[in-house]
C-alpha cells in the first residue's frame, strides 16, 4: 500500500513538472525581427559567379627631403579581367591583366597585376581581404628631370 501511495504522489509530482513545462514553453513569445521579411526573397543559398572587370592604378611617390625633386612611379593602366564566386557569407575574386585586353600605352613599358580577395559579409558586418601584386613601373613626372 505504502508503495502505490509513493508511485502516486512521484507521478503527480512528474505530471505538474509536465505542465509547467509545456505551460512555460506556450507562453514564451518570439520577439519581432528588425527587418520586415514580406519583401526580401534571399539567394543565399545558391552559388553566385560574376565575372569582373578591375582598373586599379598603383603610384608610388619617393620623396627627399634635401631636394624638391620626387620621383612619381605609375603603372601602365592595368586593367584586369577576372572571377567572382559567392556562397552564403564567402566571397572569393580572382582578376589578372592579360595581354591585349587592356589600354596601354607603348613607350611606357608593361605592367602587370593580379588581385586576389577573400570576403566575409554578414548582416551587420563586413570583411575584405585582399592581395595584389603589380610589376611593371614607369617614371610618371620625367618631364621634372629634362
Amino acid at each position: 500500500m505504502k508503495r502505490k501511495l509513493i508511485l502516486v504522489v512521484i507521478l503527480c509530482f512528474a505530471s505538474s513538472f509536465q505542465l509547467l513545462a509545456v505551460e512555460k514553453d506556450s507562453v514564451v513569445q518570439l520577439k519581432p525581427l528588425k527587418y520586415d521579411t514580406n519583401y526580401i526573397k534571399s539567394y543565399r543559398d545558391l552559388v553566385h559567379i560574376a565575372f569582373v572587370g578591375v582598373n586599379k592604378q598603383t603610384g608610388v611617390t619617393f620623396a627627399n627631403v634635401n631636394s624638391t625633386y620626387d620621383l612619381n612611379f605609375a603603372t601602365n593602366n592595368p586593367f584586369g579581367f577576372g572571377m567572382s564566386v559567392d556562397y552564403k557569407w564567402v566571397t572569393l575574386e580572382y582578376t589578372k591583366t592579360f595581354g591585349g585586353l587592356e589600354l596601354r600605352t607603348a613607350k611606357k613599358g608593361e605592367s602587370d597585376a593580379f588581385s586576389f580577395r577573400f570576403g566575409l559579409t554578414g548582416r551587420r558586418l563586413r570583411m575584405n581581404f585582399f592581395v595584389r601584386s603589380t610589376t611593371g613601373f614607369y617614371l610618371k613626372n620625367i618631364e621634372d628631370y629634362d
